[in-house]
């Protein structure tokens, strides 16, 4: 004997009021006629209002307003926000300042990388931000650069032994680098902090 069909049954939609129709299996269980719809919902019951999420998130010192929840692999506070994901020092100086003009960074007087507070925060370019980087001594060289062969003790090495007549070639087989890193470092275009 056939199945008897199933007959789509009219639902009012709890978000927008409008009317949908679902199987009756599935009627007594969706009462949303989207996701957007559903979504809708949950944000007004799950979600806070930005500012009230943002400031719970946030501890005030006498130097620094220090984020206390997620933190990137740099060490900058992050939030999620709907469907947003948003940098804690971005987000508190628009909220203080207005919005950033397109292509600036946020950038920190005191270095702290998860201090929100506003007069810690100042805008500038890529260049201005790399510019403090260095001023402030936080640029990797050296042994401190994850990706360096060498270390401070054998690049004096390379530079000594040059001084006294040894080809950069030979150097650089010694060194296992090739013979154009042997030359920048002798010739001080790498390393060139060191003496």
């Amino acid at each position: 004997m056939p199945r008897p069909k199933c007959t789509p049954s009219p639902v009012v939609c709890t978000t927008c009021g409008e009317t949908f129709y679902r199987i009756p299996s599935v009627a007594k269980r969706r009462k949303f006629c989207s996701k957007k719809c559903f979504g809708l919902k949950n944000l007004g019951t799950r979600q806070l209002p930005l500012e009230e999420k943002f400031w719970k998130s946030v501890k005030k010192t006498d130097a620094c307003w220090l984020w206390q929840r997620t933190l990137n692999n740099g060490g900058y506070g992050m939030m999620r926000y709907g469907q947003a994901t948003l940098f804690a020092h971005r987000l508190s100086y628009e909220l203080h300042y207005g919005p950033i003009p397109e292509g600036l960074c946020t950038l920190h007087r005191c270095d702290v990388r998860n201090c929100i507070r506003p007069d810690h925060l100042f805008l500038g370019t890529q260049t201005d931000n790399n510019a403090d980087k260095v001023a402030k001594g936080r640029q990797l060289k050296g042994e401190s650069h994850g990706g360096c062969k060498l270390t401070d003790a054998q690049v004096l090495e390379i530079r000594r032994l040059s001084a006294e007549g040894l080809k950069g070639i030979t150097i650089a087989a010694q060194f296992s680098i090739t013979p154009t890193q042997a030359s920048k470092i002798i010739r001080r275009i790498m390393w060139k902090h060191l003496p």
